[in-house]
C-alpha cells in the first residue's frame, strides 16, 4: 500500500470531505485537502540512500468558523496519532482566506514511508 493511500484511509472518515491534491472547484466549507509536498530519499553522507524514507504532506482544513476550523485540527491530530506513527511536527497556523469567509488551519508533518507495508 502506498503511504498516500494510508493517509487518506486515516482521514477520510471524517465528518467533512477530504479530498487528494486539490478540491473540486466551488467546494463549499468546511473540507479538508492533503497532498505529498517532498518524497525524496535521505542521502547519507557516503552518498547511498537510507534505509527508510521519509515523507513529507501538507494537509490544509478549510472552514468559514475559526472555532469549528480549531476543533477539526484537534481532530486531525488526534486521528493520525492513532493511525499512524507520524513525527516531525512542524508547524501549524490559522489564516484568514482573501475573501475573508474561510479559515485555513494548515498541518505540515514528515512520516517513514517504512510504517506501510
Amino acid at each position: 500500500m502506498r503511504i498516500e493511500d494510508a493517509l487518506y484511509q486515516c482521514l477520510e472518515n471524517q465528518y467533512y470531505p477530504v479530498y487528494k491534491i486539490q478540491a473540486p472547484q466551488n467546494t463549499s466549507t468546511p473540507y479538508a485537502v492533503f497532498y505529498v509536498v517532498n518524497d525524496s530519499k535521505i542521502n547519507c553522507a557516503d552518498g547511498m540512500d537510507a534505509s527508510y524514507e521519509d515523507v513529507r504532506f501538507t494537509i490544509n482544513i478549510y472552514d468559514s468558523d475559526l472555532v469549528a476550523l480549531q476543533i477539526k485540527r484537534d481532530d486531525i491530530l488526534t486521528k493520525l496519532n492513532g493511525c499512524i506513527d507520524f513525527s516531525a511536527f512542524i508547524y501549524q497556523t490559522l489564516e484568514d482566506m482573501p475573501d475573508g469567509k474561510v479559515y485555513r488551519s494548515i498541518i505540515d508533518f514528515k512520516l517513514n514511508r517504512s510504517i506501510v507495508v
